[in-house]
């Protein structure tokens, strides 16, 4: 692995550079301070991965490095950077067109075994994909939502969008729900690979980006109309008979969470109205099995396309299930959800596409 390191503090630079060189073995090709430099030393060598920090050395700063970058260079972009709570920073950088975003590795044994392992998993991921730019990828528009209000109501949406994704999701999810519009009787819950502690700046990034009010889920609340929910804890979201969503250690075992075939499984079981599933951009296998019983109860599903994923794992698996009505991009996935959001708030019936449809 080819590595080049982006980094405005020299000595939070030189840390990295020796845990990839001695920690992971891999080749350091460049490693520099400010955005330019690295878009400089891209056009000369460019490396597998780039590790990306948030704070750079002059004017740009790590979200506008990455979008200059990939508009310019077909790289793979990770975020390197302390995760504060509010850090909204990190995904903005994710929607314009990194990959993923880890922690910054303190110098105690946890924390930088943690990285390695997180590292590790990423080899796997700049080996599978080549990173479309932000153009064609994970740029959505930014939206004017101020004054966003939910339609509160004691009665259950119309209409519940459930989406499931992993590695490289954020960017993905922005430009879906930006189609949505922000006054509908539906609502979304998004099951995001993510570290507990992520989850609120996330939702903060979002509700800035796409029409609907965003927010994350306590755990006990029922799905509301115009409204997207993030689930925000380490244990799987399920939803239980009454509608409510709530969360569970349980099963343990479980690798991913929290998992999307959990969730999934979980409202094919308790959700009685009409129910759309989007499997979307991720490492391993979560989502498939629970997207395919979906689609065998007569839900209409879809996956994200191969040229639009940042890591078409999670999605190849649903497809191979035979699992999706449709197989698109992000954004037509969007438009899609919008034509059905309008049909059935309409006097038209939205069915399911038929087996085979689209595949």
């Amino acid at each position: 692995m080819k590595i080049g390191v982006v980094r405005g503090d020299l000595s939070e630079r030189e840390h990295l550079i020796r845990l990839v060189k001695e920690r992971l073995g891999w080749e350091v090709i460049w490693s520099v301070g400010s955005g330019i430099e690295a878009g400089q030393r891209c056009r000369i060598q460019k490396p597998d991965l780039m590790l990306m920090g948030i704070k750079l050395s002059g004017k740009m700063d790590g979200v506008e490095a990455t979008r200059t970058i990939l508009k310019e260079h077909q790289c793979t972009i990770v975020i390197v950077s302390r995760m504060e709570r509010q850090n909204t920073s990190i995904f903005k950088a994710l929607s314009a067109g990194a990959i993923d975003a880890i922690e910054m590795p303190s110098r105690n044994s946890e924390s930088i075994s943690n990285f390695v392992s997180r590292m590790r998993k990423l080899k796997t991921v700049s080996q599978e994909h080549a990173l479309k730019n932000a153009e064609q990828g994970f740029s959505a528009p930014k939206k004017n939502v101020k004054n966003k209000v939910s339609q509160l109501s004691d009665d259950l949406p119309d209409l519940l969008i459930a989406i499931g994704c992993s590695t490289g999701g954020p960017g993905a999810v922005a430009l879906l729900l930006a189609e949505l519009p922000e006054a509908s009787r539906a609502s979304v819950i998004i099951i995001q690979h993510m570290d507990e502690e992520h989850a609120s700046g996330m939702a903060e990034w979002l509700d800035m980006q796409i029409p609907m009010r965003t927010r994350t889920i306590q755990g006990g609340e029922r799905p509301e109309s115009g409204t997207v929910f993030l689930a925000k804890t380490n244990d799987h979201l399920t939803m239980d008979a009454s509608g409510r969503l709530i969360y569970t250690k349980d099963p343990i075992e479980n690798p991913y969470r929290p998992s999307v075939d959990e969730f999934f499984c979980s409202i094919a079981q308790h959700w009685r109205k009409k129910l759309v599933a989007v499997l979307l951009t991720g490492m391993g296998r979560d989502g498939g099995r629970g997207l395919l019983a979906l689609r065998r109860l007569g839900c209409h599903t879809f996956a994200q396309d191969k040229a639009s994923c940042a890591v078409y794992g999670m999605p190849q698996d649903a497809a191979q299930r035979g699992a999706a009505n449709e197989i698109l991009a992000p954004g037509q996935i969007g438009g899609r959800l919008r034509e059905i959001i309008n049909i059935s708030q309409g006097s038209g019936n939205f069915q399911g596409g038929k087996p085979g449809e689209n595949e």
